[in-house]
């Protein structure tokens, strides 16, 4: 036996996945894919970005078209957001060019999901409303992370 795999297994055409994920705070991050999509359902349209903050990426689906007149009306609204804050040339027409390497604030919060065993784990995302701003609000900075949820000094006294 010559090792743990095959030795013919040829990797170097193979593109490897970010790293890690995004952390709670606020990001500037760069629009690395953007693509459109049919919703799970069929009925609807959804946009689907790509944010990548340090070699790591989340993902944001955005409904753009759907049979849920509010799902509708809040999806144009974080579309129309996000290129908006990433300094689109006309955010009215999105097909007027591509946001693809463009930078944009993201605002991530802590969430938790349920992975496929069934168990509950803690990960980030985009926050519903306000997810995204201008990057130069971060006064050049590239990530400010959320205040620590640290209480164990909230109790002590004030020391004046």
């Amino acid at each position: 036996m010559s090792g743990w795999i095959s030795d013919n297994l040829d990797l170097s055409s193979v593109k490897t996945q970010g790293g890690g994920r995004i952390m709670p705070g606020k990001h500037v991050a760069k629009i690395s894919d953007i693509s459109t999509r049919a919703t799970k359902s069929g009925n609807g349209t959804l946009v689907e970005v790509d944010l990548e903050v340090g070699g790591a990426v989340m993902k944001d689906f955005i409904n753009v078209r759907n049979p849920n007149p509010k799902a509708q009306e809040i999806g144009q609204e974080r579309l129309k957001a996000l290129l908006t804050h990433c300094g689109h040339p006309n955010p009215d027409k999105p097909s007027a060019a591509n946001p693809v390497g463009m930078k944009v604030g993201i605002n991530v919060v802590p969430s938790t999901f349920t992975n496929d065993k069934g168990e509950e784990r803690e990960g980030s995302g985009l926050q519903n409303f306000g997810a995204y701003f201008a990057p130069d609000e971060l006064d050049g900075q590239t990530s400010v992370p959320t205040p620590s949820q640290d209480t164990s000094q909230a109790d002590d006294d004030i020391p004046f």
